[in-house]
């Protein structure tokens, strides 16, 4: 009796299942709630019978995530981008303007490191007062908030400094202490200052910070490797033996590295005198640098943008590249510049 009643409700309830599909009661695909008494496996076999009648979607496509989603391509650390930035360095006279006596003619010093466009460090030296040092960061309230360009000083006469003038002011004032300290407490912002001071090209091995050149480096690639020291001192020629003559010439000289490369002599009432390394050795200084005393003369260096100035200005860039193409020229760092330029 009891199995006889059972498949009694089975049947029952499949009709019911087909009378509902027919009249449309039932959304395709669908599975009707289980009627009162049907066993619960029952239902859930019926319903997986269904899912596999049902047509079989598009297929799913797996893709990995990388793909998807690459990773940001790496960007250059603060560090290295500021490495890569113009340094130039500036100094002109000013007064507070709290000095309203107009008999109080003392005046300060306001120097100033462009990294790149915006400043990086300053300071200013007034008298009776001790020395105020800033750096990018720490005091951005309190520094120069103009670019280069807008401050004008690319423009005015005597400005620019060399950046051995400046650090040599610097270390005198403790800016060190001052700039290591902004950087423990992580206040700097990452500047060509910061960076040098982190990594100092002394504390590099031997090796590292100046590599021997290669047996296979051309002579340019060599030359683009010294240092380049540029130099002008007031000179007046043996031949003026007149007293009376206080007209004085000016002696230019170019040092690639060690040894001389360039040199100019211009005397009043004469035309200037152009010379450049291996064309004119006999006629040019012979002796290093070092030997020439010129680094511990006060005054003596000059920036690289001055004295290619004078040289342009005296045809010395027609000079060399007939030095040049005539093979008379030895590889130096202005003939590896000038052919650069050429090309």
């Amino acid at each position: 009796m009891e199995c006889g009643g059972f498949t009694s409700r089975v049947c029952s309830v499949v009709v019911m299942v087909k009378q509902r599909e027919r009249h449309g009661h039932l959304e395709e695909g669908g599975v009707p709630p289980p009627a009162e008494g049907l066993p619960r496996l029952e239902v859930q076999e019926q319903e997986e019978d269904r899912r596999g009648r049902q047509p079989a979607g598009p297929p799913l496509v797996v893709t990995d995530y990388a793909e998807q989603n690459p990773a940001p391509a790496a960007t250059a650390a603060p560090q290295e981008v500021a490495m890569n930035r113009q340094q130039r360095y500036f100094r002109i006279p000013f007064k507070r303007p709290a000095d309203k006596d107009p008999q109080n003619k003392k005046k300060g010093w306001w120097y100033a490191h462009f990294d790149g466009p915006w400043i990086a460090r300053q300071m200013e030296l007034n008298p009776d007062m001790g020395p105020i040092l800033l750096v990018a960061g720490k005091d951005d309230m309190e520094m120069c908030e103009l670019s280069l360009e807008e401050t004008g000083l690319t423009r005015k006469r005597g400005a620019e400094i060399l950046p051995r003038q400046y650090e040599e002011i610097w270390e005198r004032c403790d800016g060190i202490q001052y700039l290591r300290s902004a950087i423990e407490s992580t206040q700097a912002r990452p500047t060509y200052a910061t960076a040098m001071l982190q990594n100092p090209p002394s504390c590099l091995p031997p090796a590292e910070h100046n590599p021997p050149p290669t047996a296979t480096a051309a002579p340019q690639e060599v030359a683009m490797n010294r240092q380049q020291r540029y130099f002008r001192i007031p000179i007046k020629r043996p031949a003026d033996k007149d007293p009376q003559n206080k007209k004085k010439g000016w002696w230019y000289a170019h040092f690639d590295g060690p040894w001389i490369a360039r040199q100019m002599e211009l005397n009043p009432d004469k035309m200037p005198i152009v010379l450049v390394a291996g064309k004119d050795d006999m006629e040019m200084c012979e002796l290093s640098l070092e030997e020439t005393g010129l680094t511990r003369k006060r005054g003596a260096e000059i920036l690289p943008r001055q004295y290619e100035e004078i040289w342009e200005r005296c045809g010395g860039i027609q000079y060399l590249r007939s030095a040049i193409e005539s093979k008379q020229a030895r590889p130096t760092y202005a003939t590896a510049m000038l052919q650069n330029l050429l090309k």
